[in-house]
């Protein structure tokens, strides 16, 4: 019986041992497991994941890829994100960032910033003193969202260092190695590379910034929309503050619009070249460059951040700044893009007109006519102006009646003279002393002005 007992206690202590040792193992391995996973979470796998910086909603490029810098002043690291179809991380550098923890608030804090921003310009070791090192990029610290909040300070710099690195070492500026920034600096583009920074990146579900950026896009095609289509209400009711926006800009708008619909040009076209959204805390910054288009005419305003929020559920848009001002002071970038717009207009009907009566002189034969269409210092194929009179003079007694007709005209400018090219077709009649002559092709006619009229002084011609 005692013997029994034993075998019996013995056998429970077995089993209880091999239990106890197997959970063990199990808790062991699941944690060991678990610590790998968090190990792996690295950048790249991450992006691998389908996870993306939360402060990158939208990078829509036209010259992809196009590149993010990303500095997360908790791990003393810099990031550049090359984003065209996927993100994909290019390169990992060393940093250091400000020596006090927290968001810059004010001059002399010795914090380095936390938004979106963009590097201003570039310095080379000759402007610079030995402990911004070989090279140094401005940024636009304080932005827009900054100063809404009473953040001041100046002079936050992404720079080299002619000293050892060391993590948060610097008085706000980012700091890098020498060599290492000459690798950054490929792919930064002045006023354009985004430069995010964050205490640590916050990685989130590619669908949730997807359902983000439907609700920023439809504000943003909606403003678009009521401007092309001269609707002032729709167009204030995508702003929260409708003072923002200047009544110069509507009252020209709609008196150019009046002056276009009598001449009978129906298509106007507002553009967002080039969108990229991200997230600054509470707000959103739009960033692109905008174009404006009539028939045959494109011009790009320049490049402009309008800034968003939330309010009522509904994003509505608290601040628009152009990102280079123009050179010379003008009420506003678009209002003069849109004037100058209709200055090309306008010579380029004066253009047409002007190669409607050289076509009709050269078809009728007038040749004292024709030859006042060139400047007297006209050449072509080693022809001057009276021998080019000459040549014409022969060809319109060699043929017959003659028919010339253009189409698809289209004018370049080129400082103050004008290239203008289109597909000509000509066709000369033959007569007693010829079969006559056909030609389609592309010509070009270099235009310049003489006192108030524009005059031919080159040609060329490609037969197809």
């Amino acid at each position: 019986m005692n013997q029994l007992k034993f075998y019996i206690y013995y056998t429970v202590s077995i089993v209880f041992f091999l239990c106890f040792f197997c959970a063990f193992a199990i808790f062991f391995a699941t944690g060991v497991h678990a610590s790998i996973q968090i190990h792996e979470n690295t950048p790249e796998r991450l992006l691998d994941l389908g996870y993306v910086p939360g402060s990158i909603i939208s990078i829509d490029s036209t010259k992809n890829p196009t590149h993010v810098i990303i500095i997360e002043k908790a791990s003393q690291q810099l990031f550049i994100l090359s984003c065209g179809k996927k993100f994909k991380l290019e390169h990992v550098f060393s940093c250091s960032t400000g020596k006090s923890n927290g968001k810059k608030e004010r001059s002399g804090d010795r914090k380095t910033p936390e938004g979106v921003y963009l590097l201003t310009k570039k310095f080379s070791k000759k402007d610079l003193s030995p402990i911004y090192g070989i090279l140094a990029f401005t940024s636009n610290y304080p932005n827009f969202l900054d100063k809404l909040e009473k953040r001041n300070g100046n002079s936050i710099w992404i720079h080299g260092t002619n000293k050892p690195l060391k993590p948060r070492d610097s008085n706000g500026c980012i700091a890098m190695n020498d060599d290492d920034i000459k690798i950054v600096s490929k792919y930064i583009k002045l006023n354009r590379t985004p430069v995010i920074i964050r205490d640590k990146i916050e990685w989130v579900s590619s669908d949730r910034i997807s359902e983000e950026k439907k609700g920023l896009l439809s504000l943003l095609n909606k403003w678009e929309y009521a401007f092309e289509n001269k609707d002032r209400d729709i167009y204030l009711s995508c702003y929260k503050d409708k003072t923002v926006v200047k009544a110069p800009l509507w009252d020209t708008w709609e008196l150019l619009c009046k002056k276009w619909d009598n001449d009978g040009i129906r298509l106007f076209d507002l553009r967002m070249k080039d969108l990229f959204l991200l997230r600054q805390r509470n707000a959103v910054m739009a960033i692109f460059d905008e174009i404006v288009t009539l028939p045959g005419n494109t011009l790009t305003v320049g490049t402009k951040k309008l800034y968003l929020a939330e309010n009522d559920n509904n994003w509505k848009i608290i601040g628009e700044i152009w990102q280079l001002p123009a050179k010379n002071k003008v009420k506003d970038q678009r209002l003069a893009a849109l004037e100058k717009l209709d200055w090309k207009r306008n010579e380029n009907s004066a253009i047409t007109e002007f190669i409607k009566g050289w076509t009709k002189a050269w078809s009728g034969k007038d040749l004292e006519k024709y030859i006042s269409y060139y400047s007297y210092d006209f050449k072509f194929r080693r022809m001057d102006r009276k021998a080019w009179k000459q040549y014409k003079a022969r060809l319109n007694k060699l043929y017959g009646p003659i028919t010339i007709s253009f189409q698809d005209l289209r004018v370049r400018s080129e400082r103050k003279k004008r290239v203008v090219t289109f597909l000509q077709d000509y066709n000369a009649s033959g007569s007693d002393q010829s079969n006559g002559y056909k030609a389609i092709g592309i010509k070009s006619l270099f235009l310049k002005r003489v006192g108030e009229d524009w005059k031919i002084y080159r040609e060329a011609w490609k037969e197809i």
